[in-house]
């Protein structure tokens, strides 16, 4: 199937639902969720029927939400190409559903996201840090914007003055 296909069978399947923008070049294309509940459905879809693979989850804090990205591969030889879907997830609780029981190798990366971005992954069911260290607190999460702001401490320099 080809990436023209693949973009027409979502847009027939999911409608107003989604809107498609293409990336950098013919390769590559994002899949924006007009609601964020939909990201189940989508990425089943995408992964079970048009059989992609997941290649790996983002995240990105942008202020009022973080985005979670699901980077979907077609490994197609010669022809290969990348479909992301994009979820918005509200903040200051941002959650979403989880999609390890669709994709199991979603797993960890859902676990890694939460430690990051305090992404809660609804029906996760192992949604404890990836890698925190024990004497981090419960309530940091380093990759969001209102760290810095709620723990200057872990912002010290070595000479025990804030960063600026």
């Amino acid at each position: 199937m080809t990436v023209k296909e693949t973009i027409k069978n979502l847009e027939t399947k999911f409608g107003s639902r989604i809107a498609v923008q293409k990336g950098a070049n013919e390769k590559q294309y994002f899949v924006l969720l007009k609601d964020k509940g939909d990201n189940r459905e989508v990425v089943k879809y995408l992964f079970k029927d048009l059989g992609a693979r997941l290649n790996i989850m983002t995240g990105i804090d942008s202020r009022d939400f973080v985005e979670v990205l699901y980077h979907l591969t077609f490994d197609i030889p010669k022809n290969g190409f990348i479909i992301t879907v994009k979820a918005l997830v509200d903040k200051p609780l941002p959650s979403i559903d989880t999609v390890c029981d669709i994709i199991v190798g979603a797993k960890w990366i859902e676990r890694e996201i939460y430690e990051l971005f305090n992404v809660k992954f609804k029906g996760h069911p192992e949604l404890i840090p990836l890698l925190r260290s024990d004497t981090r607190p419960a309530d940091y999460f380093p990759f969001q914007r209102e760290v810095k702001d709620t723990h200057s401490s872990i912002r010290m320099t070595e000479k025990g003055t804030k960063e600026k």
